[in-house]
């Protein structure tokens, strides 16, 4: 296979992040932009030479010229819409969160594992550069024991932002508020790098919008490594803070801010303390601004999946994978709706 033909469902919000990381990517096109609201399709397709806009999912599927499907719809969408893809004999992307359920996302991990297709779900923040140079530093055990990991996620969206969607701030297509929507991604760097979850107890509300679901939230996190940590996000930050996540261990500790290393000190003399610099990370990340972050991350991420399906190999992350984080989100607010620490089931 030389040149991997995509297909965005989905093209408001992420749908055009989505578009421009594959013009970064050799020998892929974006073929086709899929919608129900025709205006939307139209809109993606004009900006891409030989795109066509799909206003129907099913005919999408017909097609035997798509060989990647990127599900960028609401949340609440992604898994069925997935297997209906991996069902057709193609292969899927879902932004994040994969579903906003884990018996959602088990049903798209049964399909997954027994399809022909490959599946993974974006969490483009682990292919940022400098937040892969701390996983490899976490993995050869610089940081010793572990003993904390944190993530901080104070962000600001304003009451048009919320109703800019009637799917926004539902449980039943976003999910959740601050944490299933956008503090997700760091859930995930954070179990990613301190290992699993086992249990969780949390405290939500909404403070500061008209919304169904949280605008605040924190929650203690308790790692089966026997590690402690929080978790903090909101929307009613304002004007919206950078991201942050800091981990410590008996041997050294590591701040990361908005994918740069702002922190990176050890007790071992003969490591370097100097914080590893990437010249093409950039200081904002959507803090403010849902549409202020790189695509750079995206690319990194789409390009894995692209070689994956041309080499059959690994994809860059297996859905099964993927679920960790929604497990973990959920379960924080299954322990702020019972007031009760909840033990996570995997």
């Amino acid at each position: 296979m030389d040149t991997i033909r995509h297909a965005i469902v989905g093209c408001g919000g992420i749908g055009p992040f989505h578009s421009t990381a594959i013009a970064e990517i050799p020998n892929s096109v974006l073929a086709y932009a899929c919608d129900i609201i025709p205006e939307r399709a139209d809109a993606l397709a004009a900006k891409i030479d030989g795109c066509q806009a799909v206003y129907d999912l099913d005919a999408l599927l017909a097609r035997n010229d798509v060989d990647l499907v990127h599900v960028c719809t609401p949340s609440g969408m992604h898994a069925e819409q997935a297997i209906a893809v991996l069902e057709a004999g193609k292969n899927v992307i879902t932004e994040k969160p994969m579903d906003v359920t884990t018996a959602a996302c088990d049903k798209l991990i049964a399909v997954a594992e027994a399809s022909s297709g490959k599946a993974t779900c974006i969490f483009q923040n682990r292919f940022l550069n400098l937040t892969e140079k701390v996983k490899q530093a976490v993995d050869k055990g610089l940081l010793g024991k572990l003993t904390m990991g944190d993530a901080y996620i104070k962000w600001f969206r304003t009451q048009a932002y919320y109703d800019s969607g009637d799917w926004r701030a539902t449980w039943e297509l976003d999910g959740g508020g601050c944490l299933m929507n956008q503090g997700v991604h760091y859930v995930d760097l954070l179990q990613w790098y301190m290992g699993p979850v086992q249990s969780v107890y949390a405290i939500c509300d909404t403070l500061a919008h008209d919304i169904a679901v949280e605008d605040v939230a924190a929650a203690v996190l308790r790692f089966k490594n026997g590690a402690i940590g929080v978790v903090e996000g909101t929307t009613a930050a304002a004007p919206g803070l950078d991201w942050r996540i800091e981990l410590h261990g008996d041997q050294g500790s590591v701040t990361i801010k908005n994918g740069n290393i702002e922190h990176w000190r050890f007790l071992d003399k003969e490591l370097d303390n100097n914080p590893p610099e990437d010249e093409t990370a950039k200081l904002k990340a959507a803090g403010a601004d849902p549409k202020d972050i790189p695509a750079q991350a995206h690319t990194r991420q789409i390009t894995l999946m692209c070689e994956a399906i041309r080499n059959n190999g690994d994809v860059p992350i297996p859905v099964r994978e993927a679920r960790n984080a929604v497990e973990i989100v959920t379960a924080i607010y299954e322990s702020n709706r019972t007031g009760q620490l909840v033990t996570l089931e995997s």
